[in-house]
């Protein structure tokens, strides 16, 4: 059997600053409802669960590892549309 499970990290800041622009940083803290980005621990701790036996029970599922980025986008979008 084959089990597909994957994690989809959303902005996250490995080297400390977002491609060294602190702009850009504070952008993307301002579009996390956590209000700051992921590290890659955020992520390594998810796919970690994922891949435990104990957890085989989840197939075919992609998290969103991002801190409800997605649900602000959409929330941006839809109002830009009106």
């Amino acid at each position: 059997m084959h089990q597909l499970r994957g994690a989809g990290p959303g902005g996250y800041n490995p080297g400390g600053k977002i491609m060294g622009n602190e702009p850009a940083l504070k952008a993307s803290i301002g579009m996390h409802a956590l209000g700051r980005v992921g590290k890659p621990r955020h992520i390594v701790s998810a796919v970690a669960w994922l891949l435990d036996p104990d957890n085989d029970w989840i197939t075919g599922q992609v998290w969103g590892v991002e801190a409800a980025w997605q649900a602000y986008v959409r929330w941006r979008m839809a109002q830009s549309a009106w």
